[in-house]
């Protein structure tokens, strides 16, 4: 069939997008129950185009279909020129391009006329005729196979009337294509950009392109009145001047319709619309930014639901499933520069908005970390624009009691939250207003406590030195300050912390026992478990693990009587640190466990974060490869996008590059590690100890040997400087292990005994396992193959080795089978079963320390100060003919001993050597060297 007849305008530029709405629109017109759909949307959004390209699309489709439902044809009506309503069927009857009899009524011959017609009309711009809508009913009840596609701002309010609410083109890329550019605003951009400048590429400008279609909000109008700015300014200016003003919304372009040719005329046309009961709403709902809820609306503009709705009704609200109300951000901007031409009126209605916001965050801090503090964060997080804005108002206006009142539960926000960075800011910015002007001891205790506030939040941003600054000044000013003591607590509770980050261990300890002190006076019982919590850090940095554990076990104890989840899940990780090094894997999954479901339950992404990367070293020393990656992959995500901290990022990527150098995959190992040490050069930190450890490892998987020690050596240093003893001891152990494989003993022995030291100073099983095994290494490569088998045993069977420690064993106890003495192999295997590993390892040290060229004695003395008892000399006799394979009877005919008295002896040997039979007094006297 023939296309259908239409009077469809031609367009002058390009339709971009769009495609699902149109094909929804289309949809809506095939329900036969649906006769009007009003395309309803504030001006600007492109309603007039969209229904023009649901008119062509149509007209295209009836070419094809043998019953088209638009027979008749498809008239697109405009009435933005039509001033009353009254001249609405003359104007439909112009578009129709019928003539009817003059001395008939023109309402009457349009019905008439429409009555067995088959066709789709299209009515453009129809806001301003509202009262016209009993009009629209007339037709479609007098015309029964006519259908209506409206555009308008405001609602028609008509039974028969379905919606469909025009947004803004859409900001994300189109499914299936990763390229920003693919997006329907900035594709827009980009064609339109391209009629004013042949030259343009995205390519150059992406950026700003996307900040300019995100600040307009994808409305396609201003997205092309933007573009065409290009003959003078780059996008960047443009992005620029549309946030500073709406002035360059605007286009002189000859052929643009008046109502089109700015922003500022789409918007007045609106606002003539308006009551001025919705004028003034509109003025004062402008000092929202990033939406509202209807309680708010209420109290800061003393807005009703009537209100609200009609201006929803309007198109200059959008109102979510959720109730959560929104301005279109260039709508915003109109209404506040009305505001601003009442300031009294802009005085008082901020000064609402501003205290309102600031009581929302104001929050004790027991809500900020008790169980419900997720429901807080996410409620808070809704609100974060309107909170910045209410905070930076307060400071400008000097609203002392508002801000003194918010500023903890800015920085517990800041903390339990992604916004770092614009807290940080928010806090820096009160600083630097309030440092000139504190007249009164309420303003000095307000800027003390937004510096200590600030310094604080500097400690875990990783500025220390500008954080101990800024806590000496807070807590100098509080020391004179009455009614200060709780602020004051906060300020030397963070200089305590602040000290600790500096390494100044003493120093942080009195500060530290202070602020408890301040703390319990003040009840803030959330800080001083916190202290507890960073009492246990310190002992740690000491080495004193013993202590670290009972401080970590107070502070679990008593966050879980507080109710305090970020104690929890802080304790329950550094508990979990000490049970993994101690090589208890069962104690330390489940304490890693549980703070990694604290932290998820309540949103504590700092602990979230350390949970998985103990999780993640736990899985990789035990060997469940897959485990680790899963654990450390997601650690890597928490801490790209919550951390915001180049240090955290880099240590994520140079544990999981140890993991890809266990799977052997050592070309992404060290690209993983090459990404870490590029984004610490970037921020001109240096290179942490756990990078330097996996680069070591790395090196020493793939035997460049030289480039392992060159690691392992700064690792050292670093160490060393740092107090980190457990860093100490893996760095002598990675020297140890790259001067044998350079055939350098002297060296592997110095460093391997080092290791054992350091190992068996800080008590923990896995270093001292891993050290064994390299000097089963050693001591395999100079030769002494049955002794190297003993300690190669030991290591690979004793529960805390580690995969790698295990790996490293068996090679040697490989090795150790091809000696031709298989018995000598299986005996020096055998007598491992009981031995003890602190006993092995001083045994070793022992041995290490000997000079080169002195001959081992037997270690009677060693051997003694083991056991409980000594054993004496006719026991040792006793023992020897057991050895030798003797039998009772034939030991007490050598010894000249009755029956009885051999096996009175044999009883002594067995409660001496906590063993149960004759092989094992065997096996564990040759363990003690006491044969």
């Amino acid at each position: 069939m023939a296309s259908c007849k239409h009077n469809l305008p031609p367009q002058p530029t390009s339709f971009v997008g769009r495609e699902t709405e149109i094909a929804e629109i289309i949809s809506l017109l095939s329900n036969q129950y649906c006769r009007l759909v009003t395309l309803v949307g504030p001006g600007g959004v492109g309603k007039t185009r969209m229904a023009l390209k649901v008119a062509d699309a149509l007209v295209q489709t009836s070419v094809v279909q043998e019953s088209f439902p638009y027979a008749d044809g498809i008239f697109f009506v405009p009435l933005q020129s039509v001033s009353s309503a009254a001249q609405i069927v003359p104007t439909i009857l112009g578009a129709l391009d019928w003539v009817y009899d003059e001395g008939k009524n023109p309402k009457a011959a349009l019905v008439d006329y429409l009555r067995d017609k088959r066709l789709l009309l299209i009515l453009d711009n129809v806001e301003h005729l509202v009262a016209a809508a009993p009009l629209l009913q007339e037709l479609l009840h007098g015309a029964p196979q006519i259908k209506l596609l409206v555009t308008s701002r405001v609602v028609l309010n008509l039974a028969e009337e379905w919606l469909f609410h025009v947004a803004g083109m859409s900001l994300l890329p189109i499914e299936g294509d990763n390229r920003i550019g693919s997006a329907d605003a900035v594709e827009l951009f980009r064609q339109r950009a391209q009629r004013v400048r042949h030259d343009f590429s995205l390519i150059e400008e992406q950026s700003d392109v996307v900040r300019i279609c995100q600040f307009v909000e994808g409305m396609p109008l201003a997205i092309e009145l933007a573009a065409a700015w290009l003959r003078h300014l780059s996008c960047a200016e443009i992005a620029a001047e549309i946030q500073h003003s709406l002035e360059i919304l605007q286009s002189d372009q000859l052929g643009i319709p008046d109502r089109h040719r700015t922003m500022r005329a789409v918007f007045d046309h609106s606002w003539r619309l308006l009551s001025q009961a919705e004028r003034d709403l509109c003025k004062e709902l402008s000092v929202f930014h990033g939406g509202f809820l209807r309680p708010a609306a209420e109290e800061i503009a003393g807005a009703t639901i009537s209100l609200l709705s009609a201006l929803v009704d309007k198109s200059l609200l959008r109102v979510s499933v959720t109730g959560r109300y929104a301005i279109h951000e260039l709508q915003r901007q109109y209404g506040a520069e009305r505001l601003a031409a009442s300031p009294a009126q802009e005085q008082a209605v901020r000064d609402r908005h501003s205290a309102y916001y600031l009581r929302l965050i104001a929050q004790p801090v027991q809500s900020y970390l008790g169980d419900s503090n997720k429901q807080l964060v996410e409620a808070i997080e809704a609100e974060s624009s309107n909170i910045f804005a209410a905070w930076y108002w307060a400071v400008d206006q000097r609203r002392i009691a508002d801000l003194h009142m918010a500023t903890e539960g800015l920085y517990w926000f800041a903390w339990l939250s992604t916004y770092h960075e614009e807290c940080e800011k928010a806090l820096r910015y009160a600083v630097d207003m309030l440092h000139s002007a504190q007249p009164s001891d309420e303003q000095r205790i307000t800027y003390a406590h937004a510096l200590a506030m600030h310094g604080i939040m500097n400690i875990w941003l990783g500025h220390n030195q500008k954080a101990n600054e800024e806590l000496l000044e807070s807590v100098a000013l509080l020391r004179n300050l009455p009614d200060a003591q709780r602020e004051l607590a906060n300020a030397v509770g963070g200089l305590g912390w602040s000290a600790y980050a500096g390494a100044e261990i003493e120093k942080a300890k009195a500060l530290l026992h202070e602020a408890i002190e301040l703390d319990q006076a003040t009840k803030q019982f959330e800080l001083q478990a916190w202290i507890y919590s960073l009492l246990g850090d310190v002992a740690k940095q000491q080495g004193a693990y013993e202590e670290c554990k009972q401080w970590s076990q107070r502070a679990l104890a008593f966050g879980r009587t507080i109710g305090d989840q970020r104690t929890i899940a802080h304790a329950l990780c550094e508990l979990g640190w000490l049970a993994t090094n101690q090589g208890d894997y069962g104690a330390a999954r489940g304490y890693l466990e549980e703070s990694l479901l604290t932290a998820r339950s309540h949103k504590l992404t700092a602990f979230w974060g350390m949970a998985l990367a103990g999780l993640g070293q736990l899985a990789l020393m035990t060997g469940d490869l897959e485990t680790a990656s899963s654990y450390l992959e997601q650690r890597l995500e928490v801490a790209r996008f919550y951390g915001k901290q180049p240090k955290s990022v880099a240590n994520s990527l140079s544990i999981l590059a140890q993991v890809r150098s266990a799977q052997g995959d050592y070309t992404l190992a060290a690209s993983l590690c090459q990404q870490a040490a590029a984004l610490l050069a970037e921020t001109h930190q240096e290179r942490p100890i756990e990078l330097l450890l996996s680069m070591g490892k790395l090196k020493l998987y793939i035997e460049n040997f030289a480039g392992a020690q060159l690691m392992y050596e700064e690792c050292l240093t670093l160490s060393r400087q740092s107090g980190d003893r457990p860093g100490i001891a893996q760095s002598h152990l990675g020297l140890g292990l790259a001067a044998l494989g350079q055939d350098d003993g002297v060296n592997a022995s110095c460093h391997l005994l080092e290791a054992l030291r350091e190992g068996l100073a800080i008590g923990f099983a896995p270093i001292l396992l891993d050290s064994i095994a390299a000097v089963a290494e050693f001591l395999a490569t100079d030769g002494d193959l049955a002794y190297a088998a003993q300690l190669a045993a030991l290591a690979k069977d004793h529960t805390a080795g580690t995969a790698e420690t295990q790996r490293r064993a068996h090679k040697v106890l490989m090795q150790a089978m091809q000696e031709p003495s298989a018995k000598t192999f299986a005996l020096t295997t055998a007598r491992t079963a009981s031995s003890k590993l602190e006993a092995v390892a001083k045994k070793l040290v022992a041995e290490l320390s000997r000079p080169a060229g002195v001959t081992a004695q037997p270690v009677v003395p060693y051997a003694a100060a083991l056991l409980s008892e000594p054993l004496s000399e006719r026991e040792r006799q006793v023992l020897r003919l057991v050895a030798a394979g003797k039998s009772n009877r034939q030991i007490g005919s050598e010894l000249y001993l009755a029956l009885g008295t051999v096996k009175a002896h044999l009883n002594h040997i067995f409660q001496k050597l906590d063993v149960q039979n004759r092989a094992q007094a065997v096996v564990q006297a040759m363990d003690l060297n006491l044969l």
